[in-house]
């Protein structure tokens, strides 16, 4: 039996592949320690493979579909009832982009250097895929979904 002086152990990857590892950590011995992991992670195969052996695992993503939040829940559902398959964190990302364009479009601006100042100024933007804020370089400042994995369930932390 191995002994770990490790809190967590990060495994970086997708679901099919963590699927195949950690059942190997238990069968190690190496079950007491929270594992971590990314995006990849976001699936509910990882769960039938592997959640029974999962007794503590976080990872983050840009959308969770089973959100809690009021305008996740609206999201999902119109999405699901127009086309007929869950959405995914693209679609989520599309819908909040065309969102923040139509925003700008409704509050005045008309052409492209207006829509920019519109950009240059969105903080704290509630969309489906996180809040959004735009940085002062340009680039985009997104709060991710924390998830964690107990009991063979996924559920969001923050």
């Amino acid at each position: 039996s191995l002994e770990l002086k490790y809190d967590a152990i990060f495994i970086p990857g997708f679901f099919d592949k963590v699927g195949l590892i950690v059942p190997q950590l238990v069968f190690y011995n190496i079950d007491n320690v929270t594992l971590l992991g990314g995006s990849g992670w976001n699936s509910p195969k990882l769960i039938e493979s592997a959640g029974s052996y999962i007794r503590d695992g976080l990872f983050v993503d840009g959308f969770f579909m089973d959100s809690s939040r009021a305008e996740v829940k609206n999201f999902v559902e119109a999405f699901k009832s127009t086309f007929g398959k869950d959405p995914t964190l693209y679609s989520a990302q599309a819908y909040d982009g065309a969102n923040i364009m139509i925003q700008s479009i409704l509050k005045g601006a008309s052409n492209r250097i207006e829509v920019k100042k519109h950009l240059d100024a969105l903080q704290g933007y509630p969309g489906v895929s996180g809040k959004t804020s735009i940085l002062p370089d340009g680039d985009s400042e997104k709060e991710l979904f924390t998830l964690r994995i107990k009991n063979r369930k996924v559920r969001q932390i923050n």
